[in-house]
């Protein structure tokens, strides 16, 4: 006859999936990480600690948005095919030039990235004029500010730019080294322990014999949760043995979160719930309402 399972009877309620993750949330998810301060080139996948703020505008100055002519858009106004309006080029600005002063006559050529001159306002790409010698004839009104990159259009000084808690990914290092930053304050890498149970397992490397199955999950979480930015270490299988279990739950307790795959059901060696019964541990659910991995314990 079969024993009775100590387990059946914490198992009768089933948990939603929406309660059993807001109580994940509240009791082990947002609790307080340490931080730490890492370079630049060492903050992909890593989680902001607190929010970034920009230190100046971006851009710096009004610039060019592409290679053309900066030019008055009110003295384009009248401009059509029939009836060009022709201007003098008068220089070259080049990106990195210092723009000349004011502006009262002509235009200047200018290059992507260039800083616009004060009293030209808008860029004609050089596609769209007509240049012959050091003249340029246009034939459409150019709308203020066209083609033109304006200060602190993509960041105002001051401005959050990534908020806490933000993993940070390569194209917020390019928003980062564009602001001078060299060193963020990221949260510290969650430390988890990874526990196997199941005598039918060996490792992913060996050969399996008789009923053995090879160890494919607990690679994968280690990927998987390397991936979030966590710190895994795999602390080993151990069977259906309960003692060692233990053992091995013992030797965790310095990590952030202890996870263990298998025996958590309700059949007869299914160990997990007992083994831990015995550790002045709080269960908050066991079984929750999903499929496939109803069994699951918090």
């Amino acid at each position: 006859m079969r024993e009775a399972n100590p387990a059946l009877a914490s198992c009768a309620i089933m948990t939603s999936y929406t309660d059993a993750l807001q109580t994940l949330r509240e009791k082990a998810l947002l609790r307080r990480v340490e931080t730490e301060l890492v370079r630049l080139e060492e903050c992909v996948g890593r989680r902001t600690a607190s929010d970034v703020k920009s230190s100046a505008n971006l851009p710096a100055f009004d610039t060019s948005a592409m290679d053309g002519y900066a030019v008055r858009s009110s003295q384009t106004a009248e401009a059509n095919l029939e009836n060009p309006v022709r201007f003098q080029v008068r220089d070259l600005i080049a990106a990195g030039d210092r723009p000349p002063l004011k502006i009262e006559t002509g235009v200047y050529e200018i290059m992507t990235g260039a800083a616009f001159p004060e009293g030209l306002d808008a860029c004609v790409r050089q596609e769209d004029v007509v240049r012959t010698g050091d003249e340029i004839s246009i034939t459409y009104p150019v709308p203020p500010h066209h083609n033109r990159r304006l200060t602190g259009e993509d960041f105002k000084e001051g401005q959050i730019v990534l908020q806490a808690g933000h993993t940070l990914r390569p194209e917020d290092v390019l928003c980062l080294a564009s602001l001078g930053i060299t060193e963020i304050e990221v949260q510290k890498r969650v430390r988890i322990a990874l526990i196997a149970t199941g005598k039918e397992l060996v490792e992913t490397g060996e050969r399996p014999v008789d009923m053995q199955i090879r160890n494919s999950t607990t690679p994968y979480l280690i990927e998987a949760l390397k991936m979030r930015g966590a710190d895994v270490v795999a602390l080993g299988t151990v069977g259906d043995d309960a003692d060692l279990f233990l053992t091995l739950i013992d030797q965790a307790r310095d990590f952030d979160l202890i996870l263990t795959t298998g025996a958590i059901s309700v059949g007869r060696y299914d160990f997990v719930t007992g083994a831990l019964e015995k550790r002045d541990l709080k269960t908050y659910f066991q079984r929750v309402k999903i499929r496939p991995g109803k069994p699951l314990l918090f």
